[in-house]
């Protein structure tokens, strides 16, 4: 994968999207810890464009909260 370039998206490999297209979970990983955040395989596949933006965008808005969570666990922290 090349290195993420502000405000672009970053350029997969063919090796990397075979390796994405096989996935079955996402999750986080922090200290050793798995956190599972989505079972991929036990998703309906999107039929529709609206469906599959519904899809990313949930998908979208479970990182960002789990980003805000540990920024403000962060900052309590301190």
């Amino acid at each position: 994968m090349e290195e993420p370039k502000e405000g672009r998206p970053i350029s997969l490999t063919d090796e990397a999207l075979a390796v994405l297209n096989n996935l079955n979970y996402i999750a986080l990983l922090q200290a050793g810890q798995v956190l599972p955040l989505l079972e991929i395989e036990h998703l309906a596949t999107p039929a529709t464009a609206i469906e599959r933006e519904k899809l990313y965008h949930a998908a979208a808005r479970m990182l960002l909260d789990i980003a805000s969570a540990i920024l403000e666990g962060r900052e309590n922290r301190q």
